[in-house]
């Protein structure tokens, strides 16, 4: 049978793996962002969610029962535990609450698990409430907790409780970023090959690969702005915050920056941009628009939530990308971050201008200076 799993932290678990080479795991799971965990948690979860297992199929399982677990799990990324680049992100933005509700977060089959948590550690003030959505009773369960539920946790809260869930589930944690994956047909396994943290290529086997890399492709960059993408004057946020800097940081105060998009994303790039003294345009493609939460308030209805998962999971996968952008309807700024926008823009001090381009695909830009 498969060898047990390590038992303990992250943390622990870590030490002494930079660099291994002919390891073999049950399950490799590559990435160690927010579905990383998720995946972790799926893998570990005694539920009767799934009454269709005997006890023998539940033994089989990874992670399964106690300390002599059947199986191995084993976490590639770069960085040094769980959710890493998704925390110094935050950071580099500011942003001190999430944008998703309390009952979505990564321990897998259990919606109340974060509030228990803030509740057992007594930090259930971290749960920003949101009166919009209470009003509107997305859910019908009559919970007590219904309110917490719908609360939008902090990102400490939300760190602190990530840590806590990874801490107890067995893992093993490689540093490394994967750089090829292929199926070794003779020997029945994949093999992960991946540039070790301390140098030089190691290669980890699985029985199981599991891709938790997040969302992949070129960035959404509108045309005219594509030929000075990489020149250092104009980058995506994604690229910006890899590296810790924001947009306008290099050009120190009084830089002129514009930030093109219509999302949170532009919004927090934007406030954080003026926030480091420079002057900025904020252009979107259409008027800013405010929203509870960030996909359509359906999701959170327990009325139409368990039908719209169904017929998510019953979309190829091809299929569930354009389901999940529709469910997301284009992007959106809580009321939160819209009124500090207002707020500056309408001091007609010039730090901030909010403007609609519906052309902006057609945007005549050239290189100054």
């Amino acid at each position: 049978s498969p060898p047990p799993c390590s038992q303990g932290s992250s943390a622990a678990a870590a030490r002494g793996a930079d660099g291994a080479s002919g390891q073999h795991a049950t399950v490799v799971i590559v990435g160690g962002g927010p579905h990383g965990l998720a995946l972790l948690s799926a893998l570990h979860e005694k539920s009767f969610a799934f009454p269709q297992f005997t006890d023998a199929s539940y033994q089989a399982r990874v992670g399964f029962g106690s300390l002599t677990k059947r199986g191995s799990v084993l976490v590639l990324d770069p960085g040094t535990s769980f959710l890493g680049e998704w925390h110094s992100r935050f950071t580099a933005l500011g942003i001190q609450h999430l944008r998703s509700p309390a009952l979505a977060h990564p321990q897998a089959h259990e919606p109340h698990a974060l509030v228990n948590f803030a509740v057992r550690e007594g930090r259930t003030a971290e749960l920003r409430h949101v009166p919009e959505a209470t009003a509107q009773r997305l859910t019908t369960d009559g919970s007590s907790q219904q309110p917490l539920l719908l609360g939008l946790p902090s990102t400490e809260l939300f760190r602190d409780f990530c840590a806590d869930l990874a801490g107890g589930l067995p893992h093993e944690w490689v540093r490394g970023r994967a750089t090829r994956v292929r199926r070794d047909e003779a020997a029945g396994v994949f093999r992960v090959h991946y540039a070790a943290h301390g140098g030089g290529e190691s290669v980890v086997t699985a029985d199981a690969v599991a891709l938790a890399t997040g969302p992949s492709g070129r960035a959404n960059v509108p045309g005219p702005f594509l030929p000075f993408v990489g020149g250092g004057s104009v980058t995506h946020t994604s690229d910006a915050l890899r590296h810790g800097a924001l947009p306008g940081a290099a050009g120190g105060r009084g830089s002129r920056v514009l930030v093109v998009g219509g999302g949170l994303t532009a919004a927090q790039a934007a406030l954080a941009a003026v926030a480091g003294g420079s002057r900025v345009v904020l252009r979107s493609r259409r008027a800013l628009r405010t929203r509870a939460y960030d996909i359509a308030s359906e999701w959170l209805d327990v009325r139409h939530s368990n039908r719209l998962r169904f017929e998510f999971l019953s979309t190829d996968p091809g299929g569930r990308a354009r389901f999940a952008k529709d469910a997301v309807q284009g992007g959106s700024v809580p009321e939160s971050y819209m009124r500090d926008l207002r707020e500056i823009a309408e001091a007609s001090d010039g730090r901030l201008s909010i403007q609609t381009d519906e052309e902006v695909e057609r945007s005549d830009v050239r290189a100054c200076g």
